[in-house]
């Protein structure tokens, strides 16, 4: 690796850190009395994961991530202030917008690969197993959609 000692050793240890944060706050959110302690340990996890990743030598540019930053905060911030009883149908579509998201992903990968069927034929690079995972995410999106837009 290129990266130095150091900031290697500062990521691993976010990355450490941030999975028994993520652990411990599904064990604290499962009971009442612990809940808001559970909640604020998985933002402390969610927080030094990202901060690991953004230390990280691959990216060059912060630009995208700014971008990705501001457009999911003026998404999401009004997304989050729902009623209690609109929480379930928020969770949904908080999950479809996940599966959505994984969907462009493994499709972007497919194209970036050149493995999508050419002519009416599948080519022979073409992986089996790629098409039943974004078929499966693409599945996920679809039907939340529908049932989420009663509220919206």
């Amino acid at each position: 690796m290129n990266q130095p000692f150091a900031t290697q050793h500062i990521i691993e240890v976010a990355y450490l850190v941030a999975t028994v944060l993520f652990i411990l706050s599904l064990k604290w959110l499962s009971a009442p009395t612990t809940a808001r302690r559970g909640v604020w340990a998985g933002e402390l996890g969610m927080l030094l994961a990202i901060a690991g990743t953004l230390l990280h030598h691959g990216i060059v540019d912060y630009k995208w991530i700014a971008i990705a930053l501001v457009l999911g905060s003026i998404i999401g911030v009004p997304l989050g202030m729902v009623q209690m009883t609109a929480v379930p149908q928020r969770t949904a579509l908080s999950h479809a917008f996940g599966a959505f998201c994984v969907t462009l992903v493994g499709t972007a990968k497919f194209c970036r690969n050149g493995r999508l069927p050419t002519r009416g034929r599948i080519s022979s690079t073409f992986r089996y197993s790629e098409l039943p995972c974004v078929s499966l995410f693409t599945w996920c999106f679809t039907p939340a959609q529908g049932n989420s837009s009663r509220w919206l």
